[in-house]
């Protein structure tokens, strides 16, 4: 299986739903194929994507895709992994307080003898998928298909591309991954749940993780895990800045970001590109704060009766992110 590069929403990445691993397998070809469909490349896996006037798109898919390398041709587990997901949803913040929940898919038409399950999906819900204005995260979709855990796949799905220690309170945690009241022990928790799925990533992925427990008084209250990066295992094309070219500065910059440096730096969205490297290490480094960086820089410039005022917050960001080198 080729081990191309897939692009996924951090929406999606930390969005609360349960699913098997055959369910975990179709929303990574759902993802995979989103993204070829986008860029007008040959779909894999998934046959075809009609789209009606609505905007919802209908997707006819080949279940031997998601057996992937396993040796019996059992289709019934695969319908009933789209099946699951059609009774899944997921739910995500929406900014302003509120929350808004989806199911994944709808209509699933299956048809054995064929080999071909077929479903649609909302506009707003595909959207979702493809939602980057608050990150996104990158993986190799060969190497996520293997898996033989979907906690392995989510655990991967969060370290990929991380540098930062992630800390997640234990509730948080069980609530992504729908536990329920799986596992009320922290111990049977990471037993059953972070050990396996660090074990497997140890073993073959090139994003992998240490953990600590941290107490709230005398009980285990959070997790923190420390991203470790295994370069025997990474692949070639593993490259983060030709991933977020890709699908452009909205993939790490929000329509706020941009709208205000078009407006005060008077930047156009090619003058932003050029300097795409920029920009995406300074947003990784500050995240959600960079609209505040980019205002003080904004200050400075006018105190100091910049004149080129592009070259001043280029200028202010690599000096900001080489401080970071020494």
């Amino acid at each position: 299986m080729v081990n191309k590069n897939v692009i996924q929403s951090y929406l999606l990445t930390v969005a609360r739903y349960d699913a098997n691993i055959y369910a975990k397998r179709i929303l990574l070809h759902i993802v995979k194929a989103n993204q070829d469909y986008l860029q007008g490349e040959k779909l894999s896996g998934v046959i075809n994507i009609d789209e009606d006037l609505f905007k919802d798109r209908e997707y006819s898919f080949d279940i031997k895709s998601i057996l992937g390398d396993d040796e019996d041709n059992n289709y019934d587990r695969i319908i009933k992994a789209f099946h699951s997901l059609q009774d899944r949803f997921i739910q995500f913040g929406d900014g302003e307080g509120g929350s808004v929940r989806l199911s994944f898919i709808e209509r699933v038409y299956a048809k054995k003898r064929s080999g071909i399950v077929k479903f649609r999906m909302s506009e707003l819900m595909y959207k979702a998928f493809a939602d980057y204005s608050q990150g996104f995260r990158k993986y190799e979709f060969g190497l996520t298909m293997s898996f033989d855990s979907v906690y392995s796949i989510r655990f991967y799905e969060l370290m990929s591309g991380q540098k930062k220690p992630l800390t997640y309170t234990i509730d948080d945690l069980k609530k992504m991954f729908s536990l329920g009241d799986k596992y009320k022990r922290p111990s049977d928790f990471v037993k059953r749940v972070i050990e396996p799925a660090q074990a497997e990533l140890n073993e073959k992925s090139p994003y992998t993780f240490s953990f600590k427990l941290n107490k709230k008084g005398r009980s285990f209250h959070s997790i923190t895990f420390t991203p470790i990066f295994q370069p025997q295992y990474a692949s070639e094309e593993a490259e983060k800045h030709e991933l977020a070219k890709k699908v452009g500065s909205s993939a790490y910059l929000s329509r706020t970001e941009r709208t205000y440096l078009n407006e005060h730096f008077q930047m156009s969205p090619k003058q932003i590109k050029n300097n795409h490297d920029t920009f995406f290490d300074a947003k990784k480094k500050h995240g959600d704060f960079l609209l505040n960086f980019f205002d003080k820089v904004r200050i400075n410039a006018h105190r100091n009766n910049a004149t080129n005022k592009i070259g001043y917050l280029i200028s202010a960001l690599k000096k900001d992110l080489e401080n970071d080198l020494d």
